[in-house]
């Protein structure tokens, strides 16, 4: 199903088959989101207060604890800094591998695994779209845990070495690129 063309002098254009099935698809969980933040009930309020605190507490932990460990290899004479530049190889290649394996947990478990999937594959929705769907699930539950993880992280980095205003919309391409790639892969 596909939108009704535009007028030819229009500079929006048509969305494809393919986009309206993968927006379809998307819808109910949306919907279920949203409906969840317009009618809190008393547990679901008390459910999202302890995971704000819990994370802002945890991130504020990883950061403060990280900063000091950085400081204090960059206090150290000559080595200061290549320490702290091998500091940061090692852990974007271990949380490469961890990403790597906990894509392709998910992947297994959303593409193959799923209780809907029959469910899925009789829609009539062109099969790219199921996959489009698929994908997004298995890049969102596989890296929810190494950006709670990383951003602290780097954030110490940055503030370390007072990184300015341009770092963080490359912190973010780098970071989106970092996580699509290892999904895609699994």
């Amino acid at each position: 199903m596909t939108t009704p063309d535009l007028h030819p002098l229009s500079s929006r254009r048509t969305w494809s088959g393919a986009e309206w099935a993968l927006l379809r698809l998307h819808t109910p969980g949306w919907r279920a989101f949203r409906n969840a933040l317009r009618r809190p009930t008393r547990g679901s309020k008390i459910k999202a207060v302890t995971l704000v605190l819990g994370a802002t507490g945890f991130w504020a932990a990883i950061f403060f604890s990280f900063l000091r460990l950085l400081r204090h290899f960059q206090s150290t004479e000559l080595v200061g800094d290549i320490l702290i530049s091998k500091l940061l190889m090692m852990m974007t290649l271990l949380f490469l591998a961890l990403l790597l394996y906990s894509s392709v947990v998910v992947a297994v478990s959303t593409l193959l695994l799923s209780k809907d999937l029959d469910l899925l594959l009789a829609l009539p929705v062109p099969a790219e779209s199921l996959f489009q769907k698929k994908f997004l699930e298995t890049l969102l539950h596989s890296s929810w845990m190494f950006l709670l993880f990383a951003l602290p992280i780097f954030y110490a980095y940055a503030h370390l070495y007072q990184a300015g205003l341009g770092f963080y919309p490359v912190l973010g391409v780098g970071l989106l690129a970092f996580l699509v790639i290892p999904a895609a892969m699994a």
